[in-house]
């Protein structure tokens, strides 16, 4: 029987909707969803092989040890052991529903410890949204930007969401005065459109903005930005600073304005969101990460290690035991010796969609779910999945759950971890000043137009291959 049954994409945050058509509960055509607010239809090329996804012949489907397929029940027995040790570790890709995040807490608590679970978002999402969370400045919706008078972007937003173009052209062509503005470190899709550019550090014309901000403001501006008036003057004015000026005053007049925002740096975070503050009360920021759920899993998860110190203690031998459920980690975190030191890992299972470069080093091979299989809380709003998954893919969650069976330990339900703002003083934005001076690191992990994560799925896609033809 044929049905149609609505999703979203998860390939980066906007949450563009979608719909599969499915015979006898087998995917087998992709629609638009015209109704979707988000997107109104439209799909950049990541949303367009959503189908692809599905039902790709390369598709991990059934457990796989030494080239021997294994059934769920004896799979999860023989990780079961091995992951009690208290020299194991488990990293899951930032992929998951909100459910799946809070199972993972309570998986921590139950079965492993905090400091042993990691949760990998390869281009930073985590660190970007805990960062926006800690200061009061309000978030853009998509009506906010269709609205902007003022749109500064960050980077290049247009090429990690490229559906997010058609909002903020429209706010730009809405009037004569209205303008898109960019303060990226190169030439980008959003510069092509800009009026005023500052093409450099983004820290340095993040800084630059808003010591501007603050002096147009006055007397009006906030008392930690009056404060750190003095430090932001101590900054060397870089070439852009009149471009800088520019900027501040057009963002500060305009009745309404959007940074939007497209980055990996969380001292970048925070400095767009205090310039939106200084600006006034019509101004906002819209956060467009790579991963589609950053903001649910991150106000789910409490606690837990970072990637880099389970990585660290394979490094020197301190986790003998690992088990990593989505993420591709030689993909993810190239140039620190990940793959020689999965060699040396005493038990080593790995989970993903499709193979991959971390899959091909495992004793164990499991395969996971996509979004589009499973039932849960993204973006914000419960979706169902529209089709089984392949073979006998499982979800995250449904790995954890047979883990703690096996390992005989009761999970408890886990709540959401309220994380409330800031209240902002002049100690904690000098701090952030300071740190804003020195240069941010590069991303371990650049993100493009034509991967999502650590490419780990959409590497697999023909439309990476398509676009390059297209180049």
């Amino acid at each position: 029987m044929a049905e149609r049954k609505q999703n979203i994409c998860t390939l980066c945050s906007l949450g563009c909707g979608l719909v599969i058509e499915t015979d006898a509960g087998a995917p087998v055509a992709l629609d638009y969803c015209k109704d979707c607010r988000v997107n109104e239809g439209a799909l950049c090329a990541k949303g367009n092989y959503a189908l692809e996804l599905l039902n790709h012949p390369m598709r991990l489907t059934e457990p796989i040890k030494d080239g021997r397929a294994l059934g769920w029940d004896e799979t999860a027995a023989e990780i079961a052991a091995p992951l009690s040790s208290p020299t194991a570790a488990l990293i899951v890709e930032g992929d998951m529903s909100d459910e799946e995040a809070g199972m993972l807490t309570s998986f921590a608590s139950a079965c492993l410890a905090p400091a042993r679970v990691a949760v990998s978002f390869a281009t930073n999402d985590d660190d970007v949204v805990s960062a926006l969370a800690e200061i009061p400045a309000p978030p853009a919706s998509i009506e906010d930007l269709e609205n902007s008078a003022c749109t500064i972007a960050v980077n290049d937003p247009f090429s990690v969401g490229p559906v997010v173009a058609r909002w903020v052209m429209r706010a730009r062509n809405a009037a004569r005065d209205n303008t898109l503005n960019v303060i990226a470190p190169s030439e980008g899709l959003v510069s092509k459109f800009a009026t005023i550019k500052l093409i450099g550090p983004v820290r340095a014309g993040l800084l630059c903005l808003l010591k501007n901000l603050i002096e147009l403001a006055g007397d009006s501006a906030p008392d930690w930005a009056k404060a750190t008036k003095g430090d932001l003057s101590r900054i060397a004015p870089g070439e852009n600073d009149t471009d800088a000026a520019r900027l501040a005053r057009v963002f500060a007049e305009a009745g309404s304005g959007v940074i939007l925002l497209s980055t990996s740096d969380p001292v970048a975070a925070r400095l767009a969101a205090c310039c939106s503050l200084v600006a006034g009360d019509t101004k906002k920021v819209f956060l467009l990460n790579d991963y589609g759920n950053a903001s649910g899993i991150c106000e789910n998860i409490q606690g837990g290690a970072g990637v880099e110190n389970i990585l660290g203690g394979v490094a020197d031998g301190s986790v003998d035991t690992l088990v990593v459920l989505g993420t591709d980690l030689v993909s993810s975190y190239p140039g620190v010796g990940v793959e020689s030191d999965l060699k040396k890992l005493k038990f080593f299972a790995a989970g993903a969609p499709f193979p991959n470069k971390t899959t091909a080093l495992a004793h164990i091979v499991l395969p996971t779910a996509i979004w589009l299989e499973k039932d849960g809380t993204f973006n914000a709003a419960a979706r169902s999945a529209v089709a089984e998954p392949a073979g006998g893919a499982r979800s995250y969650g449904d790995i954890l759950e047979m883990l703690a069976r096996a390992m005989n330990v009761p999970m408890a339900p886990a709540g959401g971890i309220s994380r409330g703002a800031l209240e902002l003083n002049a100690e904690f934005v000098a701090n952030l000043v300071s740190e804003a001076a020195t240069p941010a690191a590069e991303p371990v992990v650049a993100s493009t137009a034509t991967r999502f994560a650590d490419g780990s799925v959409t590497d697999n896609l023909s439309w990476p291959q398509a676009l390059k033809a297209e180049a």
